[in-house]
């Protein structure tokens, strides 16, 4: 999922799920659910903010709502229980780190979280932070 992110965007991420989930309407398996469900919670964390209620076809397969009643869908298609579906969702969901939903806009965003507190140093007026 990543790299179909990285090289196509959601349109990658979109083309991604929907093959997971066709494979699934193949050979069941909760692994491969599971492993579907991750992915369309990081395609949900990737939407931009300003973009969460947009009307693109992408966005809205993404919407956390769209992405659980997919989910929910090919657990009861396939025969297995609601219940379990949401209890296996709310795991993933527990696992699965939350992703920072995309910026609003194309501005460059420093990840401070990314470089250890002590090798942290502020440069020029304190909006951009480098590791030293």
């Amino acid at each position: 999922m990543g790299k179909a992110f990285a090289s196509e965007g959601l349109s990658g991420s979109m083309i991604y799920s929907q093959n997971c989930y066709d494979a699934l309407s193949h050979a069941f398996s909760w692994r491969l659910l599971d492993t579907c469900g991750a992915a369309d919670l990081k395609g949900v964390a990737s939407v931009p903010e300003d973009e969460v209620n947009s009307i693109d076809k992408e966005i809205a397969y993404f919407q956390s709502e769209v992405a659980a009643a997919r989910y929910l869908g090919a657990t009861t298609g396939a025969g297995a229980s609601a219940d379990d579906a949401d209890t296996r969702l709310a795991e993933i969901q527990r696992r699965v780190p939350p992703a920072k939903r995309a910026p609003a806009d194309d501005s460059e965003i420093y990840n401070a979280t990314a470089v250890p507190a002590d090798m942290m140093t502020n440069v020029d007026d304190g909006a951009q932070a480098e590791a030293t």
